[in-house]
């Protein structure tokens, strides 16, 4: 941050911190509620699977962070959702704790998204790999380029711990 401060992702959570040069926290942002809460539907993560990923856009106030795996099924009508591909990229205003939702499809429904670089304010990278990277020769790695200039927002209500199905 221009503070010299940084964000780190928590995919447990999962939780964003705010620390500072020394390691001495200065904010927290989870799903449990506070004045900036991340979108509730983000708790539907399974477990080691939250925001793997994390990037400060170049107006130096907004990260984003991408979903590792796809999200556990949104609510009790619909089966679980594990063997599909759509996961999130999350948009972050930590000033406001305003926050958009994108769908990023993984290549494979075995593979996870580890990393996240951002290219511009809706240009980025994400790295997707298969869960045996590390691994032998010929595991499966690719880049990602990501452009959100006409993607579609589905974050639908932040506070909805079922979010918008996709």
């Amino acid at each position: 941050m221009p503070d010299g401060s940084f964000w780190i992702s928590d995919e447990y959570g999962p939780y964003l911190l705010q620390v500072t040069s020394r390691g001495r926290e200065l904010a927290r942002v989870s799903l449990f509620g506070g004045d900036r809460p991340l979108p509730a539907v983000l708790a539907k993560r399974r477990p080691n699977c939250g925001l793997e990923g994390l990037a400060l856009l170049p107006d130096g106030h907004t990260l984003a962070g991408i979903m590792q795996c796809p999200l556990e099924k949104p609510s009790a009508r619909v089966p679980g959702i594990r063997g599909t591909r759509p996961t999130r990229l999350l948009l972050y205003d930590t000033r406001s704790g305003a926050s958009r939702q994108y769908i990023h499809l993984l290549d494979h429904p075995t593979h996870l998204s580890s990393e996240i670089a951002a290219l511009g304010g809706d240009r980025f990278l994400v790295i997707e790999r298969d869960v045996a990277w590390p691994g032998p020769p010929g595991a499966f790695q690719r880049i990602h380029a990501v452009d959100l200039r006409r993607a579609t927002d589905v974050t639908g209500d932040p506070g909805s711990a079922g979010g918008v199905l996709v």
